[in-house]
């Protein structure tokens, strides 16, 4: 068995159709059966894989919190109104 990276593989239109894209003109079709399909939601071993922007998404979140604190913080006045 050998692991077969998703950033190059495509699934077909038929069941159990697999292709790996070797550059952008030429494609390599596996045999039926040749390919054991494993549902990981990692981009490395999925086929497809999940977005690169989702790994980024909870810190996003969370800047976005720790702001709306900050102006809340500052807008009701509890604060000495200067820094030491």
């Amino acid at each position: 068995m050998k692991h077969a990276l998703a950033k190059y593989m495509r699934a077909g239109v038929k069941e159990e159709q697999y292709f790996q894209i070797l550059d952008y003109t030429k494609e390599h079709q596996f045999q039926q059966e040749a390919i054991f399909y494993l549902l990981e939601p990692d981009i490395n071993q999925k086929i497809y894989g999940l977005p690169e922007y989702l790994s980024a998404l909870n810190s996003t979140l969370l800047n976005e919190s720790a702001t709306l604190f900050r102006r809340r913080y500052f807008a009701k006045g509890r604060h000495a109104g200067f820094i030491l």
